[in-house]
């Protein structure tokens, strides 16, 4: 206290304790599920996983190429398993339940997706990348989008994007998050040389678009004009 150390230093008997300086914990090491199965297979027992796969938009090609899985039993019962992935290395993982019962979204403790881009490994190179929301969404624009896990885009994601070529970001967001998504990314600006915008239909999101509108949005995408209170759906 300020008192005891007053008190010493007129007694002359004023020290500092030496101790061990507290170690930093290592960041907790990111593994998938030990109930984890592959999707690649049709056998008995992973059925509802195939069927819910497919209502989501995916193809057997898409769930091969991104190792999507799933969970029967554990932690992570019922859910559809999504790895992140960057240049081999798994950094977080989106466990999706199958089933309305369940919370819809689920992602390991200690994971740093704010710090990584779903997709990023694929698009590296790309001087123009479209940015939507979630990883289903990624997956419906596999060819060119990458996925933010919300509504925000971190100044680490965006470093990395600029890191892998991008120029041109076009984002693509549900109507009830486009709005927030381009203000904050035109408040920062973000280093791009160009920030487009890509209007859905009202009450649409990427994954839920039919695939020639989804298209049709991103290549008519342009440049901020209104007011950032009024951008919604067009």
């Amino acid at each position: 206290s300020y008192a005891e150390a007053v008190r010493r230093l007129l007694d002359g008997v004023a020290y500092a304790e030496r101790g061990e300086r507290p170690t930093k914990e290592p960041p907790p090491e990111i593994k998938l599920p030990e109930e984890y199965k592959s999707l690649r297979r049709r056998k008995s027992g992973n059925e509802r996983y195939w069927r819910y796969a497919y209502s989501r938009g995916l193809t057997d090609e898409l769930i091969r190429r991104y190792k999507i899985g799933y969970c029967r039993t554990g932690e992570y019962a019922g859910r559809l398993i999504v790895p992140v992935y960057a240049f081999g290395e798994l950094k977080s993982f989106v466990a999706r339940a199958a089933t309305k019962a369940q919370l819809k979204v689920r992602t390991p403790t200690g994971n740093k997706q704010s710090e990584t881009l779903f997709n990023i490994e694929q698009l590296w190179g790309r001087e123009r990348v479209v940015v939507v929301e979630g990883v289903f969404d990624a997956l419906a624009l596999h060819d060119e989008a990458v996925a933010t896990f919300g509504h925000r885009m971190s100044d680490a994601q965006a470093s990395l994007l600029r890191q892998a070529g991008c120029r041109q970001v076009v984002l693509c967001w549900d109507g009830d998050s486009l709005a927030e998504m381009a203000e904050s990314a035109y408040e920062r600006r973000l280093g791009f040389d160009e920030i487009l915008v890509a209007r859905l239909p009202a009450g649409l999101d990427p994954n839920a678009a039919p695939p020639y509108v989804l298209r049709r949005a991103v290549d008519l995408a342009g440049p901020y004009e209104a007011p950032l209170s009024q951008l919604g759906p067009a």
